[in-house]
């Protein structure tokens, strides 16, 4: 049965590819076209220079060498589903001035467009065979597909695997591996090379490790743990001192240095011991003036700080220290200079107490006195009747009472004394002139019986003292 449908070279299509074979020339093949043969099918002419009809034509989609046939050429057009909209019946190939090289008939192919409601990807082969520098046909290959099954299965894929298609499978080169790339990498034992494409197997790692072990056992290259010491004063002549250790000897070596220079000072600034008491055997005891910290004032005398740090307040102080000896029993007691208050605290040992006012005139703030009842406003002291009075004014009497309201002493227990604004004593209250013609045994016995008894006893005395609170 003679072939209906078959490919022809042109008369153009012999003549350039004879001269690319005679002269080992590349034909360049551009464009590949399609047509409907005009609504009829055709027979393929080598007198042809162009298509019956002309429908879509575009560039080449892939040239490639078949796998199976290394002297075949295939030349592929890919028809988009978005193009359509006629039948294939012809087809050819065109070269880079535009000419006809081949042509092909083909079965009838409609290839619709994409908004018709119907699209697929059309692609239709031409196979150049080059047999001979004498005989060279075309044909075509108007199947859709592009690789037999058998192509699909992947090959086996070694250090030398190229890419290629066979008819057995396929395979694919694999990049080698670098220092800037990952890839595949071939494994060495050797423990001494330089290389930077290697890989190291477990063998050379556990020959690595082995040296390592060794050199970590040799007890010439290191210093165990058990010959490291914290301690300055430790006697060994086979261990290590640590950096702590070298650390804290050399604090402390500064800090003799410091107690050997204070003590040069002190030294230098004592008398003879004939002029001093301990020259005598008394215990040492300074007098001098100084304008340095207060905190360093730990040895029993009498100081003048005119001014320092860690003073009571501001301003000049006399500062007396008491300690017996005992460096963790120091007290401070402090009286400002030119006034009468009087300041204290002391010192345990680790650290100072806080500086607490003692007073000065010889009542503590916020003492309750009695006062005759012929004084009235004694200076430096407010009538305890409840009210309240300015915290900035009274700033010592607000830290004694914690608080900036006086107590009120107009009411009170049995036996407790109050303040009345007025000479109108309430009934129920003795005033404190009549208390030694009004208290009795038989008129009183719950003021003069205990706990009162122990209060009222002292107020027995003479009219001139008897006191009123105030």
């Amino acid at each position: 049965m003679a072939k209906q449908y078959y490919s022809v070279l042109t008369d153009y299509g012999t003549q350039v590819i004879a001269q690319a074979i005679a002269h080992k020339q590349p034909l360049q093949i551009m464009q590949m076209a399609v047509g409907d043969g005009n609504g009829q099918a055709t027979t393929p002419s080598q007198r042809l220079t162009a298509l019956v009809r002309e429908v879509h034509r575009a560039n080449v989609s892939a040239i490639s060498v078949d796998p199976r046939n290394n002297k075949q050429i295939i030349f592929e057009l890919t028809i988009p589903e978005n193009v359509g909209g006629f039948w294939i019946r012809e087809m050819g190939i065109f070269d880079h001035q535009n000419r006809l090289v081949a042509y092909a008939n083909c079965p009838d192919s409609f290839k619709p467009q994409l908004e018709s409601g119907s699209g697929k990807v059309q692609v239709v082969r031409m196979i150049l065979l080059v047999s001979s520098s004498d005989a060279i046909t075309l044909k075509v290959d108007d199947s859709v597909i592009f690789v037999t099954r058998s192509q699909l299965t992947p090959q086996q894929i070694t250090a030398t695997s190229q890419n290629a298609v066979e008819e057995t499978g396929h395979s694919h080169e694999i990049d080698k591996a670098s220092t800037s790339q990952a890839g595949i990498v071939q494994l060495t034992n050797a423990t001494d090379s330089e290389a930077e494409t290697l890989g190291l197997t477990a063998k050379a790692g556990k020959t690595l490790k082995g040296l390592i072990d060794a050199l970590t056992r040799n007890l010439s290259n290191y210093i165990p743990n058990s010959k490291k010491s914290d301690a300055v004063t430790s006697p060994s002549s086979d261990t290590i001192a640590t950096s702590f250790a070298v650390k804290t000897a050399y604090d402390k070596a500064v800090e003799a240095d410091n107690h050997a220079e204070r003590a040069y000072h002190l030294a230098e600034s004592k008398q003879s011991p004939a002029t001093t008491l301990a020259g005598y055997g008394i215990g040492d005891f300074k007098v001098g003036t100084s304008t340095g910290d207060a905190n360093d004032c730990k040895i029993d005398g009498n100081y003048y700080f005119a001014s320092g740090q860690n003073l009571p307040s501001a301003g000049a102080w006399h500062i007396a220290v008491m300690s017996g000896g005992q460096p963790n029993a120091i007290r401070q007691i402090a009286h400002k200079a030119n006034e009468s208050k009087v300041q204290t605290r002391y010192f345990n040992g680790t650290s100072w107490s806080a500086w607490k006012e003692v007073g000065g005139d010889g009542v503590p703030v916020g003492s309750v006195v009695a006062f005759p009842s012929a004084v009235q406003n004694p200076h430096g002291f407010l009538r305890c009747d409840g009210s309240s009075f300015g915290q900035e004014t009274y700033s010592a009497l607000y830290q004694a009472l914690g608080g900036n309201t006086l107590p009120d002493l107009r009411r009170s227990d049995v036996g407790m004394t109050a303040y009345f604004a007025t000479d109108n004593i309430p009934e129920g209250w003795i005033a404190f002139d009549d208390i030694e013609e009004q208290v009795s045994e038989q008129a009183y016995p719950e003021l003069l019986s205990p706990p009162c008894g122990e209060i009222w006893q002292p107020f027995r005395r003479a009219e001139s003292e008897r006191p009123l609170y105030s």
